[in-house]
């Protein structure tokens, strides 16, 4: 094994480090009164489906659980239904709840944090 290789945990703690840096990102540019220039909008959902769709890979072979077959438009597309189905089937209706929960705070309080901080400083 390599020793650089993370865990499934390890992919999905950075999953959560990537949203809570975008959403501090947009917040600045919410406060700021602009939008994210398109180049960068466009690389944040690359990066983060690339994330998800490899953390899914680890976590299935980790649950022993059949993967997605179509890692690619399928995930981009109903990512909204695949992952609740994916951890709703692997971890139980608590734990889902619990990392759904998890989520909100980590998407909204990044936001929060970003804008305002933005006013702080301006």
């Amino acid at each position: 094994m390599n020793s650089f290789a993370m865990s499934a945990k390890g992919w999905a703690i950075l999953i959560f480090g990537f949203l809570a840096c975008i959403q501090a990102l947009h917040g600045v540019y919410f406060s700021h009164h602009t939008e994210m220039p398109g180049p960068s909008a466009l690389l944040e959902w690359v990066v983060l489906f690339t994330l998800i769709g490899y953390w899914l890979t680890l976590d299935s072979r980790d649950h022993r659980t059949v993967r997605v077959s179509d890692m690619g438009f399928l995930l981009y597309v109903a990512w909204p239904f695949i992952l609740p189905y994916y951890l709703l089937k692997t971890r139980g209706f608590r734990r889902s709840l619990y990392i759904f929960l998890l989520l909100i705070v980590d998407y909204f309080g990044a936001f929060v944090v970003g804008r305002t901080l933005f006013r702080l400083a301006t």
